[in-house]
């Protein structure tokens, strides 16, 4: 026998909502160094230096974005060479 009272569902469907790309919290070292352009050597050299101060989890150096961030906006500005 075929029910034809079923309650009909009135919720609705979840509205798609586009992907940003957020920008991470932290970073590895060698997805540092790919952002940034400096080899691992130079952050390694970076962080003995105090400039930068590593995170650890487990065995993962990580390093704040916003750090890393902070510190190459903090570079001096390159001289323009076509002068």
């Amino acid at each position: 026998m075929r029910r034809t009272s079923e309650p009909r569902s009135t919720a609705q469907p979840p509205i798609a909502t586009p992907m940003v790309a957020a920008r991470p919290i932290a970073v590895t070292i060698a997805e540092a160094s790919a952002l940034s352009g400096l080899s691992r050597s130079s952050l390694y050299n970076l962080i003995a230096e105090g400039h930068l101060c590593p995170r650890k989890y487990g065995a993962r150096t990580l390093i704040l974005f916003d750090e890393l961030d902070a510190f190459l906006r903090g570079l001096p500005l390159a001289k323009d060479a076509s002068r």
